[in-house]
């Protein structure tokens, strides 16, 4: 299976530059993107984060649809798009996307001073 992946290294590179992966493998179309890319981070590797869908770093741009990787299943793949703005090789620059949930204050907040410990969930009850 063949896949075109936008690479960029800052130190050598001037800018974004396409580089062309033939995978040997057997490829189930269930499979989702991430698991591609694993098989090409094996190989080469690439800066990964995430699985939990939670800062936006497993978000990606697929045939012009902005998605995350972990949940894309491979056959609805066609072209490479670019997201956010690559400042290095497969890592995306997240400032605009922090600056705009910044305002959202997306986190629990609760009347209580901070504590310096773990807080615990409410225990159990019969």
């Amino acid at each position: 299976m063949h896949f075109s992946i936008n690479r960029y290294h800052p130190a050598t590179d001037t800018k974004l530059y396409l580089k062309d992966y033939d995978l040997d493998m057997r490829i189930d179309f269930s499979m989702m993107v991430l698991d591609v890319l694993q098989r090409i981070r094996e190989r080469e590797g690439f800066c990964a984060s995430g699985r939990k869908e939670v800062d936006g770093s497993d978000e990606m741009s697929f045939n012009g649809l902005n998605c995350l990787h972990i949940t894309f299943m491979l056959s609805r793949v066609r072209k490479p798009l670019i997201s956010f703005t690559t400042i290095a090789d497969l890592v995306r620059d997240f400032t605009v996307f922090f600056k705009q949930c910044r305002p959202i204050k997306s986190y629990l907040q609760n009347d209580f001073e901070p504590l310096f410990k773990e807080r615990l969930q409410t225990p159990l009850r019969e």
